[in-house]
């Protein structure tokens, strides 16, 4: 289990880390199409600075769309992991009460055996 929270830890820490670096050269490269898309240019150019804000705006819909997912997995993983700790808990009383009852039942069949009601 533990392997599997740090999975998700990480991914909560180096996603946002990675998004960032990533929207940041996104931003960059926008305003550099804008401001080339002023000037004159070849067809090519033109061509290129068009496949290149078709290029921004679809990684930026990336971007929102794994940012909600990976915070829906994130909200996920923190009620799975209690989960986890609520079935864990529930199987140490499970034990606890077993052996409780074991060692009563051992005390009444001693108490039983001492009285001479067992052999």
């Amino acid at each position: 289990m533990t392997e599997q929270l740090e999975k998700y830890v990480r991914l909560n820490i180096e996603f946002p880390n990675k998004a960032g670096k990533l929207a940041s050269v996104l931003a960059t490269q926008k305003r550099l199409i804008e401001s080339l898309s002023k000037t004159k240019q070849s067809t090519n150019v033109q061509q290129l600075l068009i496949s290149a804000a078709e290029g921004y705006d679809v990684a930026q819909d990336l971007l929102e769309y794994m940012k909600t997912t990976l915070q829906e997995v994130a909200n996920d993983s923190q009620t799975l992991i209690e989960g986890a700790r609520m079935r864990n808990t529930i199987y140490l009383q499970s034990v606890f009460i077993s052996e409780l009852m074991e060692s009563r039942d051992k005390w009444w069949m001693d108490k039983a055996k001492e009285r001479g009601l067992m052999k």
